[in-house]
């Protein structure tokens, strides 16, 4: 009988190590998806009740305003009182924000509030989802399914709650231009934000995991709610530390900066599909929904049983089998005490006994250094040749419809060329490539720690055990096996913590910052490889070689892939715009020539110069070509008072939109605006400027104003001559779909104009 020799033992030993290694890091993904109940009954979350919510409300796109719009709302009212028999009140109020400019919007909102009680009306708990689109999209998962949500989850709440906080069923409007019918709820002052908890749902995406992105108040005291729960989500501390990096623009926000506390929750995958008409019902996950419910019903129950004490800080991550991992943040702390000290043993031991040296570490540092960046500049590379070639997401889409390949292809590639590059410095005689790892993880610790304790947990975690591992004592000759076993099991909570990371960077920050998860996913690999070193059993450049071109391969899968059909459309930017002042009319589009199908609608193009002002913000258009001006009625301004006193002039001006238009944008292209309202709501004091004057116009786009328009009243310098008001209206759709023909494989988006008409209309006062 043949045994195998050492030497075959030595080189299988780290390949069997690495295999263990990506089983536990598959697992590690997996576990970001946790399984749902599958229990009935009348209190339980019905995926199915909330499906045929979002095909009812997402069979067509509903602006504030629109005429979906209004029938969404009241399907929302039937609902509740149909279905979990609450009575439902319709709050509406006029709003304004300087979010997105000084000033720049206004709206008319229609937010809808039910109320379950609860044994302590002095406390409350308030789900929240808002029912309003973009222009052009069904908005399934944006926010169909966050209102589905509320319903489903109010009716089984409805049956079944028995907690002291009232609940409250807040589904809020306008909230894609800012959030300001979240604003406007909270203005109302009926809300005790220090007695109340948010629960937010929301979606950037259609699939995927329902992730915790953000919180506010009682970190510790909520998030082991979760825990305590069960609620099927995905959560890690360092999602709202990236979050508050980021910036998240969703209803959560106003509740947050008013001081409540409360957990903001998204459906994150899918982000091609967003704000766009792809954001359809058939596209949308039902488990997402269905783990998105359960994780709303779970949670009310489970805050509506006790308020516990605060907790304080604290570090938390999703794990395989042990579910959400919840400790006090001050442990982390301690573990980089911990490892520092047995990292600093290891290495004078190590200098002291000769197996390095200083020079050597310094190398090892260089190595190191060299490892990063190249992988880092290897996957940004690697993710630009995809583009050039055409195989990423087409132009104005943010990520491929399936990213899932390119996402494996970054890491693999981050993991070879690391791998790679640290066996090139063996070659070239670093005796020890990743012999300074253990130390340049715990300065990275330290750093987490005081700069970003939400993230600390990464390293917190793993660096004890990686640490102990550099003080245990060699094992002998011709055991490699057992040294292997050591190293793996060394790296485990490296991979278990880790995985997910590059997961959450290319979710949430998308394949553009490829770069960043190859940064991160090297730097993981070569912690674990550190160990690997240590026990002799260092990957050789075959594998470095076999990881690149495995994520070549996937590379392929996904190019193969890619490409337009009528799942998979392609965004096209075309809009029609009449000046009906001049009685020209144009096609325009926010996006220079793509190669796609509206370059031919653009052949005999125009300078983007001779286009009169459509919009508030300037170099929107890139493109335009000339188009036969239709029979689109303009909109209307009606003079209601013309007063002078104090030295200012006062007009009253009715505004509306004769077709119905949902979006108004008014612009004072004469004349010095000094204060405005909006159905009696204020602009902030600072919020008027210049007319004309200096280039600079005075304008904001309005929101919601429906069939009825809206009041607009302008204190104006008289010196400034007479006030030339522009106002143009905008909808979805256009007026001749017939002459900018799409095939089924496109459709109109990704911005704020595309699909869209615009019609411009000036009156002189």
């Amino acid at each position: 009988m043949n045994h195998p020799s050492p030497r075959a033992i030595d080189r299988a030993a780290p390949i069997v190590a690495l295999l263990a290694l990506a089983v536990m890091a598959a697992f590690s993904l997996k576990s970001l998806w946790p399984p749902t109940a599958s229990g009935g009954g009348p209190s339980s979350f019905s995926a199915e009740r909330a499906m045929a919510h979002v095909e009812a409300l997402a069979a067509e796109p509903r602006p504030s305003g629109s005429a979906a719009h209004r029938a969404a709302r009241e399907y929302i009212v039937t609902a509740l009182r149909e279905g979990a028999g609450l009575e439902a009140e319709v709050r509406t109020a006029p709003a304004t924000s300087t979010r997105y400019g000084q000033p720049y919007d206004a709206a008319r909102v229609h937010n809808v509030v039910a109320t379950i009680r609860g044994t302590d009306p002095s406390r409350r708990i308030v789900l929240v989802a808002h029912y309003d689109t973009v222009l052009t999209s069904p908005g399934a998962g944006d926010d169909a399914a966050g209102v589905a949500t509320l319903l489903e989850a109010g009716r089984a709440l409805a049956v079944e709650y028995g907690g002291a906080p009232e609940v409250t069923l807040l589904f809020t409007d306008a909230e894609e231009i800012g959030a300001v019918g979240a604003e406007a709820f909270l203005a109302s002052g009926n809300l005790d934000p220090k007695r109340t908890t948010v629960l937010n749902f929301d979606a950037r995406g259609m699939e995927g995991p329902t992730a915790l992105i953000e919180t506010a108040g009682d970190e510790g005291r909520l998030v082991r709610a979760v825990a305590r729960s069960g609620a099927p989500v995905t959560a890690s501390s360092l999602m709202p530390t990236l979050s508050r990096l980021h910036g998240v623009g969703t209803d959560f926000r106003p509740f947050r900066e008013a001081g409540a506390g409360g957990l903001n929750f998204a459906i994150v995958d899918g982000v091609a599909r967003y704000h766009t008409p792809a954001d359809a019902p058939a596209a949308l996950d039902r488990e997402s929904v269905r783990r998105q419910g359960e994780a709303a019903v779970r949670l009310v129950r489970a805050l509506g049983d006790g308020d516990e004490d605060s907790t304080g800080p604290v570090s938390y991550f999703t794990a395989p089998w042990a579910g959400l991992v919840v400790y006090p943040r001050f442990f982390d702390l301690i573990a980089a005490a911990l490892a520092t000290a047995l990292v600093a043993f290891a290495v004078v031991a190590s200098v002291r006994r000769g197996h390095t040296s200083w020079a050597g570490l310094a190398a090892s540092g260089l190595a190191l250094v060299a490892a990063l960046t190249l992988a880092a500049a290897a996957c940004h590379a690697g993710w630009w040749l995809v583009r050039a070639l055409g195989a990423g997401p087409a132009p104005g889409l943010a990520d491929p419809y399936d990213p899932a390949p390119y996402r494996l292809a970054v890491v693999l590639l981050a993991a070879g060329t690391a791998l790679g590059v640290a066996h090139a410095a063996l070659r070239i005689g670093v005796k020890a490539p990743t012999a300074l790892l253990p130390a340049v993880g715990v300065a990275v610790l330290w750093g987490l720690a005081l700069k970003l304790p939400g993230a600390a947990y990464l390293l917190a975690v793993p660096m004890p055990i990686v640490a102990l591992h550099g003080v245990a004592p060699g094992v002998g000759r011709g055991a490699a096996v057992v040294r292997a076993v050591g190293a793996a099991a060394a790296s485990l909570l490296v991979v278990l913590v880790w995985a997910p990371v590059p997961y959450f960077l290319l979710g949430g920050l998308r394949l553009s910052a490829a770069w960043s998860a190859g940064a991160v996913a090297a730097f993981a690999v070569l912690l674990c490889a550190s160990a690997f070193e240590r026990a002799r059993l260092a990957v050789g450049g075959r594998v470095a070689a076999v990881l690149v071109a495995l994520a070549a391969v996937a590379a392929g899968v996904g190019a193969a892939r890619a490409g337009a059909s009528p799942r998979t459309p392609r965004p096209v930017s075309v809009a029609y715009a009449l000046d009906a002042d001049a009685g020209r009319a144009f096609r325009v589009s926010d996006r220079e020539s793509s190669g796609g199908p509206e370059d031919a609608f653009f052949a005999d193009a125009l300078p983007v110069g001779v286009l009169p002002r459509f919009l508030g913000e300037d170099g929107v258009f890139k493109r335009a070509a000339a188009a036969a001006p239709l029979a689109v009625p303009g909109p209307e301004v009606a003079l209601i008072a013309d007063a002078a006193g104090d030295g200012r002039r006062y007009l009253t001006v009715r505004v509306k939109s004769r077709r119905g238009a949902p979006w108004l944008h008014v612009l004072v292209e004469t004349g010095k605006v000094i204060g405005a309202a909006v159905d009696g709501r204020a602009f902030d004091e600072g919020a008027g400027g210049a007319g004309a004057a200096g280039g600079v116009v005075w304008g904001f786009r309005h929101i919601g104003a429906g069939d009825e328009g809206f009041e607009l009243k302008l204190a104006v310098d008289p010196s400034a001559g007479p006030v030339r008001l522009t106002v143009i209206d905008q909808s979805p759709g256009l007026p001749d779909p017939a002459a900018v023909r799409l095939g089924e494989d496109a459709m109109y988006a990704r911005s704020w104009v595309a699909g869209t008409t615009l019609v411009r209309l000036s009156y002189t006062f």
